[in-house]
């Protein structure tokens, strides 16, 4: 199953892709998703504005880095303006690079955490 979460995989049948795009392939739709799994028919979008609830997961991501430059932060102890703008720097540069990585997990955990739910929805053995 983790792999499958890492892969972006159908949380159904763990095989079909969620996404229409690679993450870095088109920048601008890197969280365009297809309507239902290629191989299985789920439904991604189970109602009008599930994903919402992404941006808390997507929160928690952003708040784990910041967590993770803080230590850092007090292990090296930045005695300088440059210090302080390198650590500052490094961490909003991650932000960036990650952030396509970051939006497209938040929506596949939100929909495999709601999908572990639903096992016991009769629509879903359909």
């Amino acid at each position: 199953m983790l792999s499958a979460i890492v892969q972006c995989k159908c949380p159904r049948c763990r095989k079909g892709d969620m996404f229409k795009y690679k993450a870095y392939e088109k920048i601008t739709k890197h969280l365009e998703m297809h309507k239902t799994c290629p191989h299985c028919g789920f439904d991604f979008e189970p109602e009008t504005g599930f994903y919402w609830g992404a941006m808390y997961v997507n929160y928690i991501f952003t708040s784990a880095f910041l967590v993770a430059y803080i230590i850092v932060y007090f292990i090296f102890k930045p005695r300088s303006v440059e210090g302080y703008a390198l650590i500052g720097g490094a961490y909003l540069l991650t932000i960036f690079l990650l952030w396509p990585k970051m939006n497209r997990y938040s929506r596949v955990l939100m929909l495999y955490f709601s999908s572990a739910a639903s096992k016991f929805d009769p629509r879903y053995w359909s």
